[in-house]
């Protein structure tokens, strides 16, 4: 009996593994892929500390226009069309009589590669946002080189000053239509 339970148990093992046969399940479904925009916008200052300092010297210095070029000055990222504007904090103070802000004045060097814009105009410093680069295309970084100018016809407001260093400061911003 034992043998018949032996040979028994045998047959239905054989049986049993003979007839199973392991069945892999599939499945498939639709994902959402879903992207989410928001207006994005924004103007970064260059990466070392970026004074802008006119010296004069000497008599030769007053009868010319002096400049100062900042190169990647700025850079803006914005996802849609956008003007910058460059606001002055105020008459340059110092140890005399203030110079006025308007003395200097500030433009987009044609060395920057600003898309969308023909002509870049030249803005004396004001205490209000004055356009810079308007209707400039969207980007996702573009370096601004500035130039910033004293017209030798504008030398003349620093006649009759005390010497020494006169301050002001800029503002730059970005905004969309």
């Amino acid at each position: 009996m034992k043998k018949n339970l032996l040979t028994f148990t045998a047959l239905l093992a054989v049986i049993t593994f003979s007839n199973f046969h392991a069945k892999a399940q599939t499945s498939a479904g639709p994902v959402a892929v879903t992207i989410d925009l928001s207006d994005a916008f924004s103007i970064v200052l260059g990466p070392a500390p970026q004074a802008v300092t006119f010296v004069y010297d000497d008599a030769a210095d007053y009868a010319a226009t002096k400049n100062v070029l900042m190169s990647n000055h700025f850079s803006v990222i914005s996802t849609k069309a956008y003007t910058v504007s460059v606001t002055g904090g105020g008459d340059f103070a110092g140890p005399g009589v203030a110079i006025p802000l308007n003395t200097v004045s500030v433009n987009v060097a044609s060395a920057s590669p600003v898309t969308g814009i023909g002509t870049y105009p030249v803005v004396p410093l004001a205490p209000t946002a004055n356009p810079i680069a308007a209707a400039a295309s969207p980007t996702t970084t573009t370096q601004y080189n500035i130039n910033y100018a004293i017209s030798q016809a504008n030398a003349s407001a620093l006649l009759n000053k005390t010497p020494g260093l006169y301050v002001s400061s800029v503002t730059y911003s970005v905004t969309q239509p």
